[in-house]
């Protein structure tokens, strides 16, 4: 009886790339490289990552190839191919890590154009605490010929595809061009045909003369078709060759008399132009998406789904977000040739799609130029023949058919175009998509990004103040129970929707902070004694602080403000040894800046003694801090003697609160920050100094130009196991 293979665990080590795409850089379950532990993989392996060496980290991809034997699997160039029926899972959420990783494709100088993933119709992915950054799937130009669709800038998938509190940003797909080259055959998915040439663009391009009558041949799947024969090199003037699904039609051949038609381009493909001669041929029909022909010129292609398309597969997307992805037609020398940009972040054609708590905001669409169209900023779902479907050797095991399945998810913000989402059954169907109940389109109040991007477990848009994503989803319990940070569903009573629940603090300007702050984050402190519990609910500060307005203003009200015009700023100080002076403990606390001005101040700061007020304040003294300067808002913390650096950023600061916990961990010789129930650091306490004490505002005369800020909910507690 045989032993089954058992599926392994690998680990990721280092954030480089092999010297090869098929490079294996393993010793044992440790791998060098992502690519050598996805070579390694079998079918049911995990990849997991360092957490001490990747947390946190970008992934920078610099190879690729669309050289495959298996040609029906290669749509254009990409980092990785998942195919031969493997199921692999990635996963940057478990072994310890708090921010998740980045891949991404190196934007350095000489790095080819390329997706991240290609998915094979018997293969499964499944990602989790990824951000997939920078992925560019561009279709392949021409002249004469049609230019070829791009699609999928991070992932192309025909096979299955789940996806778990990641972020997608920053990705795009770009139809293929007839604005320049010299091509006359049509563009493939993979590469712009040859100048002179008479083969359609890879893989799979039609061959010159191959069809009757010296015709170009048809391009298999993603290829372009051949150009037709020109008098003087065959019998016939050809016609030019259809493009395979995605493919450009190729140019019609050229006659003294008779002239070619220009070749249909497949499914987002441009049409071929016509030959010349003393009569007119017709120009080459465009693909769906993609731009008609004219005389001599091609059309261009279509972009669509800047970071995901799926053709035929199946996709399910949890927690994730999808932002600043863009799809773009190519452009073309001929003013009403140029091609469509459809589904800034997903376009879904003819496959299963399935979203649930997903953020896609602030993604575009974009025509080539006059004659393409742009629709469906977030998403664009559509249904065809089954006829149309398989053409030019396309898998379609949906016969055509498209679901669209969304529950608590937004879907706005978008640019370049009036739709946000777009379904339809059929190429001419004009429906509108009318969401349901708890999914939002139009515009809905979202923070940007985190610069820098940390992974998926932080890349994160959080609803601002007043958001109609707060509350919007029903009351709880939520169908998923936390969000794609890891914060559990919901905070208070209502579900919100998108991939970020709302804390009651962000939400509502530090209202009962209960339901977010009952228990400490710190690694194995599993419970607490209350030593400072400062919710700043009175109408004055309480006797645990010592005040120096310096000609500003303190203001308690749900929260203490702070804030001056004069060139002097409020410091307020708690009792010298407010911290316990043994075991472990936190410091946690919530703060928001309201305006952003050059001259920073400290919403709070946790320090081994307190400065005199109008003095200098000694930065050796600092354990953390919540701090503004000019990028924005920070969270700064010591890791050694000489070492105070950032541990959170958030720029240009967002006009939110934030939650941010210090936890001194002398039974386990670490300290860790946590800002938002991510942790974003975990030091051992040699060389450091146990903090004693408290302090908010600025101590030191310097400017007129203040930042103020609001404080709230201040507790120092000892903890522990």
């Amino acid at each position: 009886m045989a032993v089954p293979i058992q599926a392994a665990t690998l680990t990721v080590t280092g954030t480089g790339e092999p010297a090869t795409v098929t490079t294996i850089d393993c010793v044992g379950l440790q791998c060098a490289t992502l690519r050598g532990a996805i070579n390694a993989a079998t079918s049911g392996d995990t990849i997991h990552f360092d957490p001490l060496a990747l947390d946190g980290q970008t992934i920078y991809l610099t190879l690729s190839t669309n050289n495959l034997s298996t040609g029906s699997t290669a749509f254009g160039p990409s980092a990785f191919f998942i195919t031969g029926g493997k199921t692999l899972t990635i996963d940057a959420s478990a072994n310890g890590l708090s921010r998740g990783v980045v891949i991404a494709r190196s934007g350095a100088a000489g790095i080819a154009n390329f997706r991240l993933f290609d998915i094979d119709s018997s293969a499964t992915l499944n990602l989790r605490g990824l951000t997939l950054r920078n992925g560019f799937a561009l279709g392949g130009d021409s002249r004469f010929g049609g230019g070829a669709l791009g699609a999928g800038g991070a992932i192309f998938n025909r096979g299955a595809l789940n996806i778990t509190r990641c972020a997608l940003v920053l990705n795009a797909a770009q139809g293929g061009s007839t604005s320049g080259g010299s091509g006359s055959s049509g563009g493939g998915v993979g590469e712009t045909p040859l100048a002179g040439g008479g083969n359609g663009g890879g893989p799979n391009g039609g061959l010159l003369g191959g069809g009757a009558f010296g015709a170009g041949g048809p391009g298999g799947i993603g290829g372009g078709g051949a150009r037709g024969l020109d008098s003087g090199e065959g019998l016939y003037v050809g016609k030019g060759g259809l493009g395979g699904f995605g493919g450009g039609g190729g140019r019609g051949g050229n006659g003294s008399v008779a002239v070619g038609d220009g070749g249909g381009g497949g499914f987002g493909g441009g049409g071929g132009g016509h030959g010349y001669g003393t009569a007119t041929g017709n120009s080459g029909q465009p693909g769906f998406g993609g731009a008609s022909g004219t005389y001599l010129l091609g059309g261009a292609g279509a972009g669509m789904g800047g970071a995901i398309f799926n053709d035929a597969g199946t996709v399910t997307l949890t927690n994730v977000t999808l932002a600043e992805n863009r799809a773009s037609g190519g452009s073309s020398s001929s003013e009403t040739s140029n091609g469509s940009g459809y589904g800034g972040a997903i376009f879904n054609y003819a496959g299963n799609l399935t979203l649930s708590f997903v953020t896609a905001a602030n993604n575009r669409v974009n025509a080539g130029g006059s004659g393409g169209s742009a629709e469906g900023g977030a998403l664009f779902n559509l249904s065809d023949t089954p006829a149309n479907c398989s053409a030019g050797g396309n898998l379609c095991a949906s016969g055509g058919t498209a679901t669209l399945t969304i529950s608590h998810s937004i879907g706005a913000n978008s640019t370049g175009t009036t739709t946000d989402i777009v379904s339809r059954a059929s190429y001419g169907d004009p429906s509108v998509f009318a969401p349901n109940a708890s999914t939002r389109i139009g515009s809905v109040a979202l923070a940007a990004l985190p610069a820098p991007l940390r992974g998926g477990l932080v890349d994160v848009m959080v609803p601002l103040a007043g958001s109609s994503a707060i509350d919007a989803g029903g009351p709880g319990p939520c169908a998923v129970a936390s969000d794609q940070r890891g914060v559990p569903r919901p905070q208070g009573a209502e579900c919100d929707i998108g991939a970020v629940e709302s804390e009651t603090l962000f939400a509502n300007g530090f209202e009962d902070m209960s339901v977010v702050m009952p228990l400490v984050n710190c690694t194995g402190m599993l419970h607490h004694t209350d030593v400072l519990a400062e919710t700043f609910s009175g109408s004055a500060l309480t006797p645990d602080w010592t005040v120096d307005v310096n000609a500003g203003a303190v203001n308690v009200a749900d929260g203490v403000s702070a804030s001056s015009s004069a060139t002097t700023f409020p410091f307020v100080r708690s009792a010298a040894s407010i911290i316990p002076t043994i075991g472990d403990f936190s410091v946690r606390w919530s703060a928001r800046y309201t305006n952003l001005a050059p001259q920073g101040t400290g919403s709070l700061v946790v320090s081994n003694g307190l400065p005199a007020n109008g003095t200098a304040d000694s930065y050796a003294l600092r354990s953390v801090d919540a701090w503004q300067d000019g990028s924005g808002f920070n969270v700064r913390a010591r890791t050694n003697a000489t070492t105070y650096k950032s541990v959170f950023v958030e720029s240009p600061a967002q006009n939110i609160a934030h939650d941010v916990e210090y936890c001194w961990i002398d039974s386990q010789s670490m300290v860790e920050v946590w800002v938002d129930g991510v942790r974003t650091l975990q030091s051992p306490t040699t060389g450091l100094t146990r903090p004693t004490s408290l302090w908010f505002g600025n101590p030191v005369v310097a400017g007129t130009a203040w930042s103020s800020f609001k404080l709230d909910q201040v507790y120092v507690r000892s903890v522990s196991p």
